[in-house]
């Protein structure tokens, strides 16, 4: 107590340590993303834990085609768990790498990917620029071709003047 001398006294030196928090479980969904369509969404479906019962954050990465996303990222349940669709492209390959910490250790990432892909259309050729198509000449692709438009059904495709097929079914 600082005032007498008393036996002295030998402690063992006590250590506390802090453990990583486990690997999360995700998954990105959908898993298999139309462009422009689905919005990248990173869930984490199995959380960490921590085996001091420090409370556990994560940190979202993704990357695009190898190399890290640096644009726009939207937030659903963690900061920056989502790509919008306005962000994808075509057979884009999309990793979302998530990180757990307790606050002063991270722990072993966990990660998934997708690979964008389109959703197939019919084009048809417009060889008159009359805005209609001709059935007969079609091609099926995710991006609209040049000459060619969304709408079929021109009877007469050489014909800008005439749009609208006769009742019989002859152009004339």
């Amino acid at each position: 107590d600082g005032t007498e001398d008393g036996a002295a006294f030998d402690a063992t030196a006590v250590t506390i340590g802090n453990t990583a928090p486990t690997t999360p479980s995700i998954a990105i969904s959908p898993s298999s993303p139309i462009t422009e369509t689905d919005d990248l969404y990173c869930e984490v479906i199995g959380e960490s834990t921590d085996a001091d019962a420090d409370t556990v954050s994560y940190s979202f990465m993704w990357t695009r085609d190898g190399t890290t996303w640096t644009g726009t990222v939207d937030t659903i349940t963690h900061t920056g768990d989502t790509i919008s669709m306005s962000e994808t492209g075509y057979e884009e390959a999309w990793l979302c790498i998530v990180t757990p910490s307790d606050g002063s250790l991270d722990g072993t990432s966990a990660v998934d990917s997708v690979v964008t892909s389109c959703e197939v259309l019919t084009w048809y050729a417009d060889t008159d620029g009359d805005g209609y198509g001709d059935d007969f000449d079609v091609l099926e692709q995710c991006d609209e071709p040049s000459g060619y438009v969304s709408t079929g059904g021109d009877c007469v495709p050489d014909d800008s003047s005439l749009v609208d097929c006769p009742s019989d079914g002859d152009s004339d």
